[in-house]
């Protein structure tokens, strides 16, 4: 298991923003139950799959002008600030 960041940015009118982000996020957490969302747009899995198989699996929820990017995070190497609770012990155990 590796733990990915995932980032996203549509570009859609607000009446079909919403709707178009719970499609992605709804996607996102099909691939891994095990999750952190802290940031508009920004989640961290953990997942067996490769980079390429969630870009892959994520895809169809992307526009033409639209961004995604999923990287594997280096675990034990990340620092953050302003996150506290379960955001931060989320980020502890996995990052």
């Amino acid at each position: 298991m590796a733990t990915y960041l995932i980032i996203y940015d549509i570009k859609r009118e607000a009446t079909a923003y919403h709707s178009h982000d719970k499609q992605i996020t709804d996607a996102i957490k099909s691939i891994s139950d095990v999750y952190w969302n802290h940031l508009d747009a920004t989640y961290i899995i953990v997942s067996a799959l490769s980079a390429a198989r969630i870009r892959d699996k994520l895809s169809a929820h992307i526009g033409d002008n639209e961004k995604l990017l999923v990287a594997k995070l280096d675990t034990g190497n990340a620092s953050w600030i302003g996150f506290s609770g379960k955001a931060a012990d989320w980020l502890h155990a996995r990052a």
